[in-house]
């Protein structure tokens, strides 16, 4: 979850200024016309041999320089540096929780046996978001379509991460109108917020098939954080409204619907200018990405304690042990 780096991007974050050239390519990024011209010369060359195919794995060598996954140093748009220790949660906490969910004993661990709405929560915050921002951060991609699907990817995860929270706070039915007692603020709240995400992913597929005349990070880029905001504004609703404890509820907000998105804007976003940095960083090493994702993996863990404690109480899986 999160895109981009810490370096200023070459573009500016106004339509009308975007230019319509690609951003200068780096040593180790590969343009797909370039590798067009490295594939005719090597047929010209006899490097192929005549009549041969390319195989897949000379295909999937040319997309990501994959012997270097997780430790290069620039994205394949070649304008945003990439600290060395970006993407190692991402991955870390991906595989974790994929495990869990994948084991009899993990969801037993967890809690989530026999509950939809626990394994929608889980799956959509801890599992697919952080698997879609591992696509974008921990691989060195060559190609600057494969590092824009990623970066969709990961904007997609991150709109579909707060729909799927409120639907599952919502549980079963939240979709189905026909069952509605007069106007339920809970489910519609559901169903506006994944028409929100539905939305969003039109619009960034059409940013991937346009982006020669628009970088897609910039592409509709103040309608792609009004659709994120309305996610989040969406959840509100329901936590506050559903969350058994007041506290939980105030700590969660503070954290998720304050903290998280200001320091977002102000210190981890590609065009943030302010100097303000409330939490330690180390330059190329740890930056404020990471101090970011640090708060939202706070977040989710009492996000998850509140919809368990909504769902059965804290009657099963690790609660009913530690508490």
């Amino acid at each position: 979850m999160g895109a981009g780096g810490e370096s200023r991007p070459r573009w500016s974050t106004s339509r009308r200024s975007v230019t319509t050239e690609a951003p200068e390519e780096s040593h180790h990024v590969k343009t797909r016309s370039s590798i067009s011209r490295d594939r005719r010369a090597s047929r010209q060359s006899g490097g192929l041999g005549k009549g041969r195919r390319q195989t897949s794995y000379e295909t999937l060598a040319e997309i990501a320089d994959w012997r270097r996954i997780g430790l290069h140093d620039k994205y394949a748009d070649a304008t945003m540096s990439r600290p060395v220790t970006r993407g190692w949660l991402h991955i870390g906490l991906a595989s974790v929780s994929t495990f869990l969910v994948s084991t009899s004993g993990g969801r037993d661990f967890l809690g989530v046996r026999g509950s939809k709405s626990l394994m929608t929560f889980f799956t959509f915050t801890f599992i697919v978001p952080y698997w879609a921002s591992s696509a974008l951060h921990f691989i060195p991609w060559r190609i600057r379509v494969a590092h824009d699907i990623a970066l969709v990817l990961d904007f997609l995860g991150i709109s579909g991460g707060f729909a799927a929270q409120t639907v599952a706070w919502v549980g079963k039915g939240w979709w189905n109108v026909s069952l509605d007692d007069g106007f339920e603020v809970n489910k519609w709240a559901a169903r506006l917020s994944v028409l929100a995400t539905a939305r969003l992913t039109y619009v960034l597929t059409y940013a991937v098939l346009h982006r020669t005349s628009t970088p897609v990070m910039v592409h509709r880029r103040q309608l792609r954080f009004a659709i994120t905001g309305f996610n989040m504004l969406c959840l509100l609703v329901v936590e506050t409204r559903l969350m058994s404890s007041w506290r939980v509820n105030l700590l969660v907000q503070i954290l998720g619907k304050l903290f998280v998105p200001t320091y977002f804007v102000f210190c981890v976003a590609v065009d943030s200018s302010s100097d303000f940095r409330p939490l330690p960083t180390k330059a190329k090493v740890w930056e404020a990405h990471e101090n970011w994702h640090v708060v939202i993996l706070v977040l989710h863990l009492l996000q998850f304690y509140a919809v368990s404690m909504h769902v059965h109480g804290l009657s099963a899986g690790v609660w009913k042990t530690v508490l």
